[in-house]
């Protein structure tokens, strides 16, 4: 990826995957890897050095026709490089910097086929160490999805278990003359889902989760839907589903502080947990209807939503540039529970089959929230774009030469409950186009070109400030061989 911005870095990126049988219907091997590297930035607040480099597989096993056994690895690092004069800035709390993450991930599978019973099985374990701050943040989950099919009805069960573990010296407080650094817990669930044949044209989708937290306790969430086929071009969806989610590890536990802010900073920021979190609840209604012709060249749908949240947990600020248990930070803030807020809004989306070479897609987005209730009464959840458009026309111009376009659409994002700008500024609309094309020179071998953000658009907050970087017009070259 080269950008024309000659302060802006280049992206170069190599990926490989294999894949083949070492025993014919028995054994089966998969193999992946990736190398990806970006320029740093000559752009204070920009992009670091990064370098990213990956490596995976998976080895299968089929003893019978009727079971499958899996067993992957995965293994990723990232570098970064962040130097004073180019995407630091002189007098922030940092020097040069290096900051390396790695994460390893092992796991075991089976998958069984039974007559009409269908299992899904996994035991996997992550690990993910932060080199430079000393953390590691480790989970076990084992997971378990099925299906049973009683011709009319299809029953879908299984459930979770997870173990979780961090130990962060970078935590802030101290707790009776001890800072915490390890923290741990477990949850598990169980769920089931019913799709009931009613009549020929009807199905009733009913579904139960039960949730089970260490620290939380337990919770029930049934949800239900209706499908009908109102013909053969018509469907109509609706439903309600009950949701819950119990606060994080971070967040829910007291004297913890999580450094944040930025190096060019002068002091850091530092975001605080707190056991009195409640669990964050959610009714969601939703309504959908959906449309395609009887050639198929054309579809539609549209959904219509409303989310009500009960003690959504969101970070509120309490302070800037102050002090705070000794210690000066660039800013305080706390996990807090909003107690009454919504999100409701519109989906479309669009598929249109001009001819058997041209196609076009799009969709739709419009998303409003508002907290409810409390201090923050009136502000919005989050600094969402109320609107949000997409689209993307595909051309087949020959057998072997392919051509796409892309639009993107945002409007502009009012400040909701956040952190610093978040809260105070709004984000300008904007639009980007992108354009690109592929070329098969053989079965074997591709060739493809991109051109991203043509008309070199760049995004200021309300004070003119650039907010976020999104790079200018940059150029992908890329070529794939299969063998």
């Amino acid at each position: 990826m080269i950008t024309t911005n000659s302060d802006a870095g280049n992206t170069y990126q190599v990926n490989a995957n294999v894949s083949g049988s070492l025993i014919k219907n028995v054994l089966g091997l998969k193999l992946n890897g990736l190398y990806s590297h970006r320029d740093e930035d000559k752009i204070i607040s920009g992009f670091p050095e990064r370098t990213i480099k990956s490596i995976g597989g998976q080895l299968s096993y089929n003893p019978n026709d009727n079971n499958t056994i899996t067993a992957d690895f995965n293994y990723n690092r990232q570098e970064r490089y962040s130097r004073i004069g180019k995407s630091l800035a002189a007098g922030g709390r940092s020097t040069t910097s290096f900051d390396d993450y790695d994460r390893i991930n092992y796991a075991l599978g089976h998958q069984g086929k039974y007559g009409k019973l269908r299992l899904n099985n996994t035991l996997q374990h992550d690990k993910s160490d932060n080199f430079s701050r000393g953390m590691r943040y480790q989970t076990t989950i084992l997971n378990s999805i099925n299906t049973y099919d009683f011709k009319k009805h299809v029953l879908s069960f299984g459930g979770e278990f997870r173990n979780e573990k961090l130990n962060d010296p970078e935590n802030q407080f101290e707790n009776n003359g001890v800072i915490q650094s390890e923290i741990k817990r477990y949850n598990w669930a169980l769920f089931a889902e019913m799709n009931w044949k009613l009549v020929e044209k009807l199905n009733f989708v009913t579904g139960i989760r039960y949730d089970n937290n260490e620290n939380y306790g337990s919770h029930i969430a049934p949800r239900g839907y209706l499908i009908y086929s109102i013909n053969n071009n018509f469907t109509l969806k609706g439903g309600v589903a009950s949701g819950y989610k119990a606060p994080s590890l971070r967040q829910s536990t007291d004297n913890w502080g999580s450094i944040t802010g930025g190096a060019n900073a002068p002091v850091p920021g530092v975001i605080l947990g707190d056991s009195s979190l409640k669990p964050e609840k959610s009714f969601n209604q939703e309504l959908t209807v959906m449309f395609e012709n009887d050639k198929k060249t054309f579809s539609a749908s549209v959904t219509a939503y409303n989310t009500n949240f009960q003690d959504k947990i969101t970070e509120v600020r309490l302070c800037d540039n102050c002090e705070y248990n000794g210690k000066d930070y660039l800013f305080v803030s706390r996990q807090s529970n909003v107690d009454k807020s919504v999100i409701h809004g519109l989906e479309t989306n669009l598929t249109l089959r001009f001819t058997k070479d041209i196609n076009l897609k799009a969709n739709y987005t419009f998303t409003e929230s508002e907290v409810k209730s409390g201090d923050l009464k009136g502000k919005s959840l989050s600094r969402l774009p109320k609107h949000m458009a997409n689209t993307i026309l595909e051309w087949k111009a020959t057998k072997d030469l392919d051509f796409w376009s892309r639009y993107n659409f945002r409007s502009k994002s009012l400040p909701g409950i956040s952190r610093g700008n978040a809260a105070t500024t709004t984000i300008a609309d904007y639009s980007l186009v992108d354009l690109g094309g592929i070329y098969k020179f053989t079965n074997n071998f591709q060739f493809n070109l991109g051109v991203y953000n043509i008309f070199n658009r760049q995004v200021y907050n309300s004070t003119g400030a650039s907010e976020f970087r999104i790079d200018g017009t940059r150029y992908q070259v890329g070529a794939t061989f299969r063998f």
